[in-house]
């Protein structure tokens, strides 16, 4: 017979075959097994069991290449190891190659792990995807076809994804997005996010979406855990228009534009690191250093700070602090403002110290 009948029978049935990647021999058991002489294929069907070393697959059905040392699972498939349990419809695994790939409705549970004092020495996460490439040993996988992670402080999605066990590293390629629990969210074509050092970094088109403002840049560095980031070159911060329960305008529209900036995703406060410059309704400015605090609607504007309004009038001073909120501004240390006066045209000068108001 081409087909041998090994065994049948309800017993639990166990064979063993030397697999010599890591001197680590396969061992399996099912309820029924029987082999393909001719094509070296054996089949395990019910309660099938394969472990090699400390990585133990388990389904309802197999069929093992023996030759090519590579089994194909289906039917209830799970690979459980000391740190990761996975789930999928379908898996091919190499056991010389110690590595496999999953096929549709995979789930990947990556236990969180502590030593001996109890602190936590690598985070948990679920990650879900369609395709799943996964190495036993060093516990490295990669995504592709779009997956999902979840984790306690984050969730991140992207066409590619990519994960360094021993640097604790996860890579998010082509449209990855990331969701914080407050529901700012972080997108980039490239995102690297370390679970060690709770850091993220978009390395080009970085962009933070937090509630009413949006802050784009050529790369972000930002620590998950803080709360705080900083944005590098080419930075724009746009902060929408806001209005209550009865339509008024609680805070304003204004722009920014920046070669660098501290954001601070709580407060909503920024401080830029280098030059900007302001666009509003009611004002233009520029100066080498600017902070804003949001709570307040302030907006500081120091050394060789810049106001210009509507009407043509410019204002300079060392520090000059505008009151969004209410209209009205003050300039500090040498201060000056120049307008034009209908009377003679001429431009004039004064000391502007004082709390001023917008038109």
């Amino acid at each position: 017979m081409k087909r041998s009948l090994l065994i049948l029978a309800a017993c639990v049935c166990i064979f063993t075959t030397a697999v010599k990647a890591g001197n680590e021999p396969v061992r399996a058991k099912s309820d029924k097994i029987w082999g393909d002489n001719k094509k070296k294929l054996t089949y395990l069907e019910g309660n099938v069991r394969i472990e090699q070393g400390t990585t133990v697959i388990t389904s309802d059905s197999t069929q093992v290449d023996l030759d090519q040392k590579i089994a194909t699972f289906k039917d209830k498939l799970r690979l459980n190891s000391p740190e990761i349990a996975i789930t999928a419809d379908y898996l091919e695994y190499n056991f010389k190659k110690k590595a496999g790939t999953f096929l549709r409705n995979v789930i990947v549970n990556r236990n969180e792990l502590k030593d001996a004092r109890g602190n936590v020495t690598k985070d948990g996460f679920k990650l879900t995807a369609e395709n799943f490439y996964f190495e036993s040993d060093t516990k490295d996988f990669r995504v592709q076809n779009q997956g999902m992670v979840v984790h306690k402080d984050f969730n991140g999605t992207a066409d590619q994804i990519e994960y360094d066990d021993p640097k604790q590293e996860l890579l998010f390629t082509g449209n990855a997005t990331i969701t914080r629990p407050s529901g700012e969210r972080i997108n980039g074509d490239e995102i690297e996010i370390n679970t060690k050092t709770c850091s993220i970094l978009v390395k080009e088109k970085a962009r933070l979406i937090n509630e009413d403002v949006t802050i784009t840049g050529d790369n972000l560095n930002y620590d998950y855990k803080l709360k705080h980031g900083v944005f590098g070159n080419h930075v724009i911060v746009e902060r929408a228009e806001s209005k209550n329960v009865g339509g008024k305008v609680t805070k304003e529209h204004f722009k920014l534009t920046t070669v660098g900036l501290y954001f601070e995703s709580g407060s909503k406060n920024f401080v830029t690191q280098g030059k900007g410059t302001l666009e509003h309704k009611d004002f233009a400015g520029s100066a080498e250093h600017i902070e804003y605090n949001d709570k307040l609607q302030q907006m500081k504007l120091k050394n060789n700070a810049y106001l210009k309004r509507p009407k043509g009038e410019e204002i300079r001073g060392d520090m000059i602090t505008i009151y969004i909120q209410d209209k009205s501004f003050t300039v500090n240390n040498h201060a000056d403002i120049n307008y034009k006066v209908d009377s003679d045209d001429k431009d004039q000068t004064q000391d502007y110290k004082k709390r001023k108001h917008f038109p």
